[in-house]
Formats: C-alpha cells, sequence, structure tokens
C-alpha cells in the first residue's frame, strides 16, 4: 500500500507538467482579421508550439469577443493536448496598419530590420535607468519607424527600432 501511494506521488508532477496553460489576454487590438490563439493568449507548457499557430475562427469572434466557453469548446475538439484556461474571455479590437489620422507617406526602400510577428527584446530608458524585457512587434519597422510591441501581460508599448530584434522605448 505505501508503495502504491509513493508511486502515485511520484507520478504526479509528471501528469500535471503535461498541461498546456492558455492565459486570455483581456484586451487586444488586432491587426489582421485571422488570428491565432498566440495573438488573444500567452500559452505555457506547449514545447511543439502546437497550439500557438492554431487558427481561431471567425465565427468565435464576431462579437468581438472570445469567450472562455466558446474558446475552450473549440480547443477541446482541436488540440490534442490536455489545457486549462485562465481568464474569462478576450475583448477585440481591430485596428488597420496606417492610423487614419496619420497623413500616408511613401518611403525610400530601407529594409526592416524589426518583422511583424517577430519575438524582439524592449530596452526602456528613462532617468538613466535601463530595463529590458520581451515582446512581440506588431508592425514592421525600420531605425526611422516607431513601431508597436505588445509585451507579455498584453499591455501596448511603442519604440524605435534598435537593430534586429531590439527596440528601444523612452518613457
Amino acid at each position: 500500500m505505501f508503495r502504491f501511494f509513493l508511486s502515485l506521488i511520484l507520478m504526479l508532477p509528471l501528469s500535471a507538467s503535461a498541461r498546456v496553460c492558455i492565459y486570455l489576454i483581456p484586451e487586444v487590438e488586432a491587426y489582421n482579421r485571422s488570428l491565432t490563439l498566440s495573438d488573444i493568449a500567452s500559452i505555457e507548457g506547449d514545447p511543439a508550439g502546437q497550439a500557438g499557430v492554431l487558427k481561431i475562427p471567425q465565427s468565435l469572434y464576431k462579437d468581438f469577443i472570445v469567450d472562455r466557453s466558446e474558446l475552450n469548446d473549440y480547443l477541446s475538439m482541436s488540440l490534442n493536448q490536455t489545457f486549462t484556461i485562465f481568464g474569462n474571455g478576450a475583448k477585440l479590437s481591430f485596428k488597420s496598419n496606417i492610423p487614419d489620422e496619420s497623413p500616408v507617406v511613401i518611403k525610400d526602400d530601407k529594409p526592416f530590420i524589426v518583422k511583424k510577428g517577430e519575438n524582439v527584446d524592449l530596452v526602456i530608458r528613462k532617468k538613466g535607468i535601463s530595463i529590458e524585457m520581451s515582446g512581440k512587434s506588431l508592425q514592421n519597422g525600420t531605425e526611422d519607424d516607431e513601431i508597436s510591441v505588445r509585451l507579455k501581460n498584453g499591455k501596448i508599448l511603442k519604440g524605435k527600432p534598435l537593430g534586429a530584434g531590439r527596440v528601444a522605448v523612452h518613457l
């Protein structure tokens, strides 16, 4: 009997580590009508990256909200892993890549040093203090551009590309 409980205790962490944790971002600004799970959530415990590239059908967000229960039903049919969803839902707003109030500027053909969807390192500087964190670029950018970057907590900051995969944010 003791061996049974000991083996059960030893196997418990193994079964818990196979669970994918999906943390819904409460408010999401999307620049594309085609969404993947990684656009609306932070995902942990998915070493193969299968969950993050899963496309969300438009029927789930026709009301501009991805509800937890709707997402749970969809993922239970589409995902081959056990998962847990944290958060009640994600409220979506769709933006164009060019804001209405900004004039259209024709640029010379400078190469993009930061590409849309790329994971970037953010360097935040203020009064001699420098903080580094990671985020996801929401736009392509050259060294002269100001681009939007989404942090893991869902907040969006604007910054200027410094080099390949690095963006400077001045507060």
